[in-house]
């Protein structure tokens, strides 16, 4: 027979197993169905709410800046000698009735150019470098911002002022930074930064 005492104590044993929390995960499908829904509700949340930066440029773009030019001398182009004379960072280029916007930076670069004797120049090649990055010209803010033919006429002695852009990083605009003229013999270079 068994004791009175050992009958209650199965018996709370018995209680207390049966009134525990499961520890094992629910056994309903459809709450497995709920959760990968709001999971994937939270996924659609946080990609729409990230900033593109493009838009961003074209809603509130940085103001242009003017940069400071280094203490260069001209630089050679076949017979002809080139001054940088302006240098401009800037998210836009506007013209008369298009502007246009980049993430990154446009660089504005101004230079005069004086013939020594009657020559024509093409700066179709001219870019710019950086280390191992080069970066040609931006012909679609050269359109859109009035920048100068890449074919050149000039006579001897003419001197004129020239606007090319180039789109970049806006953190390549810095040290190393360089315009290279390609000419007849070896290219020229005149430093940016």
């Amino acid at each position: 027979m068994s004791s009175p005492g050992r009958q209650l104590g199965l018996a709370l044993l018995v209680v207390a197993t049966a009134g525990c929390p499961s520890t094992s995960p629910p056994s309903d499908p459809g709450m497995d169905h709920t959760i990968a829904k709001l999971k994937q509700e939270q996924a659609r949340q946080a990609r729409e709410s990230k900033v593109d930066p493009l838009a961003e440029a074209v809603v509130a773009p940085e103001k242009p800046e003017d940069l400071a030019l280094p203490p260069t001398g001209p630089a050679k182009l076949g017979g002809a000698t080139v001054k940088l004379t302006g240098l401009r960072r800037s998210q836009s280029v506007t013209g008369s009735k298009l502007t246009l916007t980049t993430a990154d930076a446009f660089l504005r670069v101004e230079l005069v150019i004086t013939a020594g004797k009657a020559q024509t120049l093409s700066l179709s090649d001219v870019a710019l470098h950086q280390g191992s990055q080069t970066y040609e010209l931006a012909t679609d803010a050269m359109r859109v911002g009035g920048g100068s033919p890449t074919r050149l006429e000039l006579a001897p002695g003419e001197a004129k002022a020239i606007v090319l852009y180039f789109e970049l990083p806006r953190d390549a605009v810095g040290k190393g930074l360089a315009l290279t003229l390609p000419g007849g013999g070896a290219p020229s270079e005149v430093p940016l930064q």
